[in-house]
């Protein structure tokens, strides 16, 4: 299973390309704590989206855990 980071740039320049140097650098990462990049690339009319493929890592978002009043030494903790 995988995830699948979607976005678009609004004008000339937009940020794509900076935001797909970074996917680059991200795949060439590797450490237990990082995941693990696999695609990346522009797509649509113009080519002005882009997407970002990772592994798929199992757990609660970080961002539930916010919702559900959970410290955040306790995040760090589960990290």
């Amino acid at each position: 299973a995988v995830a699948v980071k979607l976005g678009c740039s609004t004008g000339p320049g937009g940020g794509s390309a900076r935001y797909l140097r970074g996917t680059r650098l991200a795949a060439q990462l590797r450490h237990p704590h990082v995941v693990k990049v696999l695609d990346s690339g522009r797509w649509g009319p113009n080519r002005r989206h882009y997407f970002m493929v990772m592994e798929l890592i199992a757990g609660v978002p970080l961002g539930t855990m916010r919702h559900l009043g959970i410290s955040i030494g306790h995040k760090v903790g589960l990290i």
